[in-house]
């Protein structure tokens, strides 16, 4: 393999087999090389006194003009992001175990299913592909891939003790607090039979209940159903009676008036305890219990939790004076419009509004076995334990449907002018 950089601009070469790619100031925006070709054959024979030349033919002829500001030369061929590594000094970050590497043979990550690796002439669509996670593995990074076909499966929780104490996950928005108007689990196991979800507003505030929800909610020493009296008060929401064997799907809606109207949901902007009410930085799940699974018949093995995809919608808290917000930087950046006359350097600044998706994992608790390693093709990358691990994950690119209505896969841009999404 050969790897050269030129003075005009950053440009890196390698060759596995007899393909060979070029690529200018790292990887394309598609995580492509700028152009690949195929060889008519290997480009030195180790086994025999090969010479190779750069810079000229072996003739001497097709010399290169100008001047080379560094070589290297690796052992093995390059991937796509690690030649991006080399370039800007930082892997690219992937939403499942980015430690995992994909092999020289099939050097890019799979733009649409980051469990695979497919070679840089390849089209997203081809079947040449080989994994980088391990099948058998099921780390918390699932719950935020968007790869509807991964799934989060928790420890085995064998006794009835275990079930009851459940698992919490920990969310972190990360880059400023957040207007979260929704917060959506999507099972793939049993659903659990008590969920409390709680918010913190800073990074000392404590925990706040915001929602609660139960088989019965008497777990909570609370009514079914509860009455809102005021636009921050916190109720107990009943599950429906008919709740799947599996993906069953949990739904809280901060402004939706059924089963109870909460005061102010109508007038979300003259109400200030409701504004404040929404506000984010950390969100906080407790799954306890869990249906259909505590008969004696029933094998230990399947006590277990397994979630699809955690999604938590909300806005940037700008005023209402731009049309987007720039959250890739922290904290986040209101984009104002020249004639707000306004300067968003972050949410304290009045500057932007938009509805995006916000779907971060930080840490999870609860009682572990060791799980698969999740490399595949790199499993020595990959190191686990007994204690709770930190997971960094990043936000999902919006899509907008004509309703403007987030969920797993969809989000919608609005701004303030526009009617909340509800």
């Amino acid at each position: 393999m050969t790897h050269c950089l030129l003075n005009i601009c950053s440009c890196g070469c390698w060759v596995h087999s007899t393909s060979v790619s070029l690529f200018l100031n790292g990887q394309e925006d598609d995580s492509t090389a700028l152009d690949t070709q195929t060889l008519v054959g290997p480009v030195a024979d180790v086994n025999s006194d090969g010479i190779a030349w750069i810079g000229q033919s072996s003739d001497g002829s097709n010399q290169f003009i100008g001047k080379m500001q560094d070589f290297r030369f690796y052992p093995q061929t390059l991937t796509n992001r690690e030649i991006e590594e080399v370039y800007s000094g930082q892997l690219p970050h992937l939403h499942a175990q980015p430690s995992c590497r994909c092999p020289p043979s099939h050097p890019r990550v799979h733009p649409l299913v980051e469990r695979y690796c497919i070679p840089n002439a390849a089209d997203d669509t081809t079947n040449n592909r080989v994994l980088r996670l391990n099948l058998d593995a099921h780390p918390l990074h699932y719950i935020n891939d968007n790869d509807i076909g991964t799934t989060w499966v928790s420890s085995i929780l064998s006794t009835p003790e275990t079930l009851d104490e459940g698992v919490t996950i920990t969310l972190d928005l990360q880059n400023g607090p957040y207007q979260v108007f929704y917060v959506i689990l999507q099972f793939q196991s049993a659903q659990a039979e008590a969920v409390r979800i709680q918010r913190q507003t800073s990074g000392d505030s404590g925990w706040r209940d915001w929602q609660y929800l139960a088989k019965n909610c008497s777990f909570f020493g609370m009514e079914d159903n509860g009455p809102l009296d005021r636009p921050d008060s916190v109720n107990c929401l009943q599950f429906p009676s008919d709740v799947p064997y599996s993906r069953g799907n949990i739904t809280f809606s901060m402004l939706t008036p059924e089963p109870n109207l909460r005061p102010g949901y109508n007038n979300f902007y003259n109400s200030a305890a409701l504004q404040e009410f929404v506000r984010a930085t950390q969100v906080r799940i407790h799954l306890q219990g869990q249906y259909h699974t505590r008969g004696a018949q029933v094998p230990f093995r399947h006590r277990y939790y397994a979630v699809d995809e955690i999604t938590i919608s909300g806005r940037c808290e700008c005023h209402g004076h731009a049309d987007s917000c720039d959250t890739s930087v922290s904290p986040y950046r209101c984009l104002c419009v020249p004639e707000s006359h306004t300067h968003g350097a972050n949410w304290a600044v009045q500057g932007a509004s938009c509805l995006l998706p916000i779907k971060y994992v930080d840490r999870l608790h609860h009682p572990t076995l060791p799980p698969p390693l999740a490399c595949y093709t790199r499993p020595n990358t990959v190191t686990h334990d007994d204690k709770p691990f930190i997971v960094v994950l990043t936000t999902v690119p919006p899509h907008t449907d004509s309703l403007g209505v987030s969920t797993k896969t969809k989000a919608g841009l609005v701004t303030e002018d526009d009617p909340l999404p509800f």
